[in-house]
């Protein structure tokens, strides 16, 4: 009715300083900016890191080969709170990932981009001139130096745009938030490299079901004669820790029935125990907790949504603390994709950087984490459920694998001989000298075969079946 209702009014001003004032590490702010280049059609993202010799001439670059944004496009698509939610699939979802995560790291902000083939249009968010003129107004042009020539860093990006023809480039110049990771008593080239490693892990982490799928190629670089380099996938259920007796084990995709009033789904989940820190053999699995976790955070809930990592660790309140990170629980972790089209339902925030799970639906996880399984060769084969499998692998696992590398070099030993040498445990040498040992005889008495289920009926001694099993094992970690 008449009356009743009046303009909502924000101050310009205000609202910046709330914009800048997000709390984004400098990798979850890249991450954001490159969902916008996958969303729009990129195979291949760049981003470049621009050093300088001081910290006031660091300025940061997205590059992507996306569809790009026409002219006519721009301001609609700058509008904070411009929604793809017509589209389920996109990483993006409420319209202000760019801009937010930009502004939380920069306070000048210029989007150049065009169709292929067309030409370049150009917005800029300018974080002085809004707090000085307390005005929401975009720039049509680059940041002007002193004698009014663009910025050097605007120059060499759109150099670079041209010569390597990308569609579209997000510039940050003015970082103010380099006071996160550049440490008081390091050097700000020291501080800077660290903090790029941090990046990449980050970023291995978050789009690495993506990477994996090999359908784009993500790449930083710090500009220069050293060349860019790739962004590898870093899966966080670390899979190439196959050891049979000591690696990653899995639950395999389950399901989970979550109804609300307004909709039944079917939540699809995974149960990951990865292997014993002394156990893990692959240089990328250490990797993953180099980030801005380690591995004690890393334990928890794995939420994705269109493939994309939202969260990595916290159990939220599944121990019955929220906050709770228990040393023994950090081999244990679940991965949970959540609808795309229902991601209210599921409290996913403006930022990305966040899901709070419905209390029914980790209530109905908890109960499902409660079933007996068997998980691999973890306490033989038992019946456990998985909060006492991955404990049980945390308390034994370690001191069983030493057990066996003491066995595995006892066993490579030469005791005629005085000479010192230093042994690395060689677990095909104990293939090898076994070979040697057993005597050529049939083991194998019949083969069944159903589906992917193979069962081998054996005959000989319990001796002879137990070589024949560890010979198996072996095998298996040295193809």
């Amino acid at each position: 009715m008449a009356g009743e209702s009046v303009d909502w009014e924000s101050d310009p001003a205000g609202m910046m300083k709330v914009y800048q004032g997000q709390n984004y590490d400098l990798g979850q702010s890249i991450a954001d900016l490159v969902d916008n280049g996958i969303d729009e059609g990129a195979t291949k993202v760049e981003i470049h890191i621009h050093a300088g010799a001081e910290d006031k001439d660091l300025f940061i670059a997205i590059f992507d080969n996306g569809t790009g944004i026409h002219e006519s496009e721009f301001d609609d698509i700058m509008k904070l709170g411009h929604s793809t939610k017509t589209d389920a699939t996109k990483l993006g979802v409420f319209g202000v990932g760019l801009k937010l995560s930009s502004l939380a790291q920069a306070d000048e902000v210029t989007i150049v981009s065009g169709k292929k083939g067309g030409d370049k249009s150009l917005r800029r968010i300018s974080a002085p001139y809004i707090l000085k003129h307390n005005l929401n107004k975009l720039m049509k042009f680059p940041r002007p130096n002193i004698d009014g020539s663009n910025s050097a860093a605007y120059e060499e990006c759109h150099t670079k745009m041209d010569d390597e023809d990308w569609s579209t480039f997000i510039l940050l110049e003015n970082i103010h938030s380099k006071d996160q990771f550049l440490a008081i008593n390091e050097h700000y080239m020291t501080s800077l490299s660290k903090e790029i490693e941090r990046v990449k892990v980050h970023l291995g982490l978050i789009f690495h079901r993506i990477l994996e799928q090999g359908e784009v190629e993500i790449s930083i670089g710090t500009g220069g004669a050293r060349a860019s380099t790739k962004i590898q996938p870093l899966h966080p259920g670390l899979p190439r820790e196959n050891d049979l007796d000591f690696g990653t084990v899995s639950s395999g995709k389950q399901t989970i029935a979550y109804d609300t009033d307004e909709v039944q789904l079917n939540i699809t989940v995974e149960y990951i125990i990865l292997p014993h820190t002394k156990t893990i053999h692959h240089k990328s699995s250490r990797k993953i907790n180099k980030g801005y976790k380690r591995a004690n955070d890393m334990q928890g809930l794995y939420i994705y949504r269109n493939d994309r990592l939202i969260q990595y660790g916290n159990w939220q309140g599944m121990f019955g603390d929220v906050s709770r990170n228990d040393e023994h629980a950090k081999l244990g972790k679940i991965f949970i994709d959540i609808p795309s089209d229902h991601i209210k339902l599921f409290g996913l925030n403006p930022t990305k950087t966040e899901v709070k799970l419905p209390v029914e639906f980790l209530r109905r996880l908890l109960g499902d984490s409660k079933k007996p399984r068997k998980w691999s060769n973890i306490e033989k084969g038992k019946l456990l459920t998985f909060f006492e499998a991955f404990d049980s692998r945390y308390r034994k696992d370690g001191k069983a694998f030493k057990k066996k590398q003491d066995q595995g070099t006892a066993a490579t030993e030469t005791p005629t001989d005085t000479t010192e040498v230093t042994t690395i445990f060689d677990p095909a040498t104990r293939v090898r000298q076994r070979k040697k040992v057993l005597k050529p005889k049939r083991i194998i008495r019949h083969i069944e075969e159903n589906g992917t289920t193979i069962t081998l009926n054996l005959e000989g001694t319990d001796e002879e079946h137990n070589n024949f099993i560890e010979a198996l094992k072996e095998w298996r970690i040295n193809e």
